[in-house]
């Protein structure tokens, strides 16, 4: 941005001064276009840092807003862990309650089917008894009644 000046002479040993102040101009306006490019760089550059800050704030905002997020929903999963431990206790339990309810229907299974044979078994002896009472019982009968001719014979 550095010019240099060639400056007409005068005829006294010294530079025309239109040419000096001329030059003087020129140079004042462009320091102040400089200066206002500058300033509206400077404008610029404030208003972009602004925006940045303002993002930045906004970032910091949903990293927190994340960080309660992800600890709210760390809260749950422990809750949801502890409850599911407390299920498959339960889920424990049960299948062992269900298990020994399986063990006692079958002992109680086995214990009907030897109650039933009993029960064959006894209609068996009793249908046999109850034969053997009709032939005793008729015996019993035809030998009252042998008696009876006896005694009427005799």
């Amino acid at each position: 941005m550095e010019q240099k000046a060639e400056f007409k002479t005068s005829l006294f040993g010294g530079y025309e001064k239109e040419s000096v102040l001329k030059y003087i101009d020129d140079m004042s306006r462009a320091a102040a276009e400089s200066e206002t490019k500058l300033q509206e760089q400077i404008e610029q550059i404030t208003r972009s840092r602004q925006g940045l800050e303002e993002q930045i704030a906004e970032f910091e905002k949903r990293m927190q807003d994340a960080s309660e997020t992800i600890d709210a929903e760390k809260g749950k999963n422990k809750k949801l862990s502890e409850m599911i431990g407390l299920l498959q206790e339960e889920i424990d339990r049960q299948r062992r309650q269900g298990e020994s309810r399986t063990r006692e229907y079958q002992a109680a299974q086995e214990k009907n089917r030897q109650l039933q044979e009993q029960v064959r078994q006894v209609e068996e002896k009793s249908k046999l008894y109850d034969e053997a009472a009709v032939s005793i019982g008729s015996a019993i009968l035809q030998a009252q009644q042998t008696a009876q001719s006896i005694v009427d014979e005799a």
